[in-house]
């Protein structure tokens, strides 16, 4: 198993986790775009157990460790734990939606600093 392929899996004592690699692109797709990713890795993100709880199939209920060892150690902090870090990390378009805005603000100061010194 390679290192990425590590960060999808997590155990404790004799019981072992995983997410599925069928759920994995919604994961990521979230990450790094701020796609919405459906009901179960929504509510799993918003840390809203219940509805996680709620939305499982048959192959997540018994993983939902293993998620949030993933949110824990491999996503920015910013994108999951709360209903508010989940829609701003949505309306922030992820986190190439972020990178495009710091690069934005890069360009808008440069040429106002340019400006600045034309005048």
């Amino acid at each position: 198993m390679d290192e990425n392929e590590k960060k999808y899996h997590f155990s404790s004592g004799p019981f072992s986790f995983e997410v599925p690699e069928y759920m994995r692109d919604g994961l990521e797709y979230y990450i790094q775009l701020g796609l919405n990713p459906g009901g179960f890795l929504a509510a799993v993100i918003k840390n809203d157990l219940k509805g996680a709880v709620q939305a499982a199939d048959e192959i997540n209920i018994g993983n939902i460790p293993a998620y949030v060892n993933y949110l824990y150690n491999h996503a920015p902090v910013g994108c999951w734990g709360s209903v508010q870090h989940y829609e701003a990390w949505v309306e922030d378009g992820g986190l190439i939606g972020l990178q495009r805005q710091l690069a934005y603000e890069k360009c808008r100061e440069s040429l106002d600093s340019q400006e600045a010194g034309n005048e």
